[in-house]
């Protein structure tokens, strides 16, 4: 059994329920469907709400975001809400390199698990390791099509930077 079963199901029950609001603010559950096999996967994911877009970062070597290539339509709960929306899955370094810097510069914890330590300002050290940490993630995209304020979601500071558990 992949280690990734058994602890995604108890967090995607959370994500799905009343009691969402204890992972809510960081997490979302996110339902695809295999191009392929034709297959759904619904796993966890980190996201950063930038204005009224969605954004993930998600490893290569990861899989599932291939899928969402050039994009594709996904289902996903957020916040107690189940929304259907097209995502899109960049690989572009440039796209990659902005959706980086939105997460720095909104959550500084990420410059550890990325790599990419940030100087006083709140900019990365060193080009090289932003660039190096760009070649390592996709972004995920997911606009939010449907009004947010319909469904509780008002948008957060837009950041200007120029079936099957899994």
């Amino acid at each position: 059994m992949h280690w990734g079963r058994w602890y995604n199901t108890p967090l995607l029950w959370l994500l799905c329920s009343p009691s969402h609001v204890l992972l809510s603010r960081f997490a979302l559950g996110i339902r695809v469907r295999g191009r392929v096999t034709g297959r759904t996967y619904t796993l966890p994911v980190n996201y950063l709400q930038n204005g009224f877009t969605l954004l993930i970062l998600s490893p290569r070597t990861s899989t599932w975001w291939r899928n969402l290539q050039p994009q594709a339509p996904v289902t996903f709960w957020l916040r107690g809400y189940r929304l259907k929306v097209t995502a899109q899955a960049l690989t572009d370094p440039e796209d990659v390199i902005k959706g980086l810097l939105v997460f720095l510069r909104r959550s500084p914890r990420y410059q550890w698990s990325l790599g990419v330590p940030l100087d006083g300002h709140g900019d990365p050290r060193q080009k090289a390791q932003l660039a190096r940490a760009a070649s390592h993630y996709t972004l995920i995209r997911i606009p939010l099509s449907t009004a947010p304020q319909a469904v509780g979601m008002a948008p957060a500071a837009e950041e200007n930077t120029g079936g099957r558990i899994v």
